[in-house]
C-alpha cells in the first residue's frame, strides 16, 4: 500500500508537471496522455525503481549532456525534472525499500521469537497444568521428566480426546460425560480447556 501510495503521488506529479515532451522532434516524454496511463506507467517502472526511462524515450536516450544545461539558469522545466527523477529514485532505493526490508525482516523475527517462546515453553513447562519444570525438580520423586511422561503426559490427553470422539454416549464414564458435555456446550477457547488442571498436580498435593 505504501509503494502504491508513493507511486500514485509522483504519478499525479508526472501528468500535471511533465506529460509534455521537452523535444517535439525526439518525443522526450513520459506516456502520459491519460492519468490512467500515467499511472500504469509509472507503476510498471516505480516498481523497479527508476522512472528515468519514462522521459528519455526517443533516439538520443538518457544523455547528461542533453539533461544538464551549461548554465543554472537554462531550461529550467529540463532541471526540475531532471531532479524530480533522482528524488523519486533516492526515496524509492533509500526509504522505502529499506521499509519494505525492516517489515520483513521484524515478520521473519517476529516467527523466529515465536518458535523459541513455543520450544522453550514446551520444555520447561507442562502442556497441561501450566507448572514449570522447577516447582517438580526436588519437590516431587522423578522431578520434572516424570510428571511429564506419567502424571500428564500430553499424548495421554490426546488419546483421551481421541477416544471421547469415538465412544458412544451411552458408553461414557461419568468423567467421560463431564468432559465431552464441557468441550460440547462450550463456546470460547479458554471455556473447552476449563475441564484441564490447569495449575494442579497430585504429585504436588500429596
Amino acid at each position: 500500500v505504501l509503494a502504491v501510495l508513493f507511486i500514485y503521488v509522483f504519478a499525479v506529479i508526472t501528468f500535471v508537471a511533465f506529460n509534455e515532451p521537452m523535444d517535439p522532434i525526439e518525443e522526450e516524454g513520459p506516456p502520459c496522455k491519460t492519468f490512467y496511463q500515467c499511472m500504469g506507467a509509472h507503476m510498471t517502472s516505480g516498481i523497479m525503481g527508476d522512472i528515468n526511462g519514462m522521459f528519455f524515450v526517443g533516439e538520443k536516450g538518457y544523455d547528461p549532456w542533453n539533461v544538464i544545461p551549461e548554465e543554472v539558469d537554462q531550461n529550467m522545466k529540463m532541471q526540475a525534472r531532471t531532479l524530480f527523477v533522482l528524488v523519486f529514485f533516492m526515496l524509492w532505493q533509500f526509504v522505502i525499500v529499506n521499509i519494505f526490508i525492516g517489515l520483513i525482516a521484524s515478520s521473519f523475527e517476529a516467527i523466529r521469537d515465536d518458535k523459541k517462546t513455543i520450544r522453550t515453553d514446551s520444555q520447561s513447562k507442562c502442556l497441561v497444568c501450566s507448572q514449570d519444570m522447577y516447582t517438580f525438580d526436588g519437590a516431587t520423586p522423578g522431578g520434572f521428566a516424570f510428571h511429564i511422561g506419567h502424571e500428564h503426559s500430553p499424548l495421554q490427553y490426546v488419546f483421551f480426546l481421541h477416544h471421547l470422539r469415538k465412544i458412544r454416549e451411552d458408553d461414557q464414564t461419568g468423567a467421560e460425560s463431564g468432559v465431552a458435555a464441557v468441550l460440547r456446550d462450550a463456546v470460547t477457547t479458554t471455556e473447552k480447556g476449563s475441564w484441564l488442571p490447569v495449575g494442579k498436580a497430585l504429585s504436588l498435593q500429596r
